[in-house]
């Protein structure tokens, strides 16, 4: 029985930053292959076995802030929920969360994977998340299973750019109706982007009864990094409602 739950456990494990890493970033992260790297695999590598295509496919079809079941072995089903969170400018850089419970051995966890444009993240490990109804503190999250340093990433290289405007010391009809103003071209020099990625894995079974009580609205998250730093994001109002519900079983085993 003890193999079993900690097969189980395993199996469990490597559909977390799956969801995020795999499912939820292969579209957006092209570039994070660099140097002949593709970094995002050698995170989940890091933090996570390989999991099945068969999971895999499941997670990459299920639709945001929806309870969806991930298929393990001989029957044994994973609840899961996926939340994202982006920059509107960059939709590459955000904070991506998997939410899951496996009833039959009491665990409940939370996966993260996260891209932020916060070169001080750099080299820190994500030591808790919190979430949060403006200043109040609903629950806090810092049992670790696992974190990974947080590695500088180029998300699109230093580049130059052709515009094309009007320039109204060539036209002095500028803006007037009926007038076509003269056209101006230059080139102008975009600098790099870069973010800190990194990724990890908690236990939630010591916060579950303040889960239960959280509201049901988006709330905040702030994440502490090891070195001090902290980042604020948002957890949607559909993902919490979710989460809430999400099955436990009453005897509660936790595993590592």
């Amino acid at each position: 029985m003890i193999l079993i739950k900690r097969l189980v456990s395993q199996k469990f494990f490597k559909a977390g930053l799956v969801l995020i890493g795999i499912a939820t970033l292969v579209q957006d992260f092209p570039g994070l292959a660099q140097e002949n790297r593709n970094v995002e695999t050698e995170l989940l590598q890091r933090v996570l076995p390989p999991t099945d295509a068969e999971g895999l496919a499941v997670i990459r079809e299920a639709p945001l802030s929806e309870r969806f079941i991930i298929p393990v072995q001989d029957g044994i089903e994973v609840y899961a929920i996926k939340d994202k969170d982006f920059d509107p400018n960059y939709d590459k850089v955000g904070f991506y969360s998997l939410w899951g419970s496996l009833p039959d051995y009491g665990m409940l966890q939370m996966s993260v994977f996260y891209c932020f444009r916060n070169p001080a993240i750099a080299g820190a490990e994500l030591e808790k998340v919190t979430l949060m109804d403006d200043d109040e503190v609903l629950l806090t999250i810092d049992q670790k299973f696992v974190t990974t340093e947080a590695e500088s990433v180029e998300l699109i290289s230093e580049h130059y750019e052709t515009i094309q405007y009007a320039d109204p010391f060539f036209d002095p009809f500028w803006g007037t109706v009926g007038r076509v103003p003269y056209g101006v071209t230059r080139n102008v020099y975009v600098p790099a982007v870069d973010c800190s990625v990194g990724g990890g894995r908690f236990d939630l079974i010591p916060v579950r009864d303040k889960i239960a009580d959280l509201p049901n609205k988006t709330l905040d998250v702030r994440l502490l990094f090891s070195n001090g730093v902290v980042e604020n994001w948002r957890l949607g109002k559909g993902t919490v409602r979710e989460i809430k519900a999400l099955p436990i079983a009453p005897e509660v085993i936790r595993q590592n």
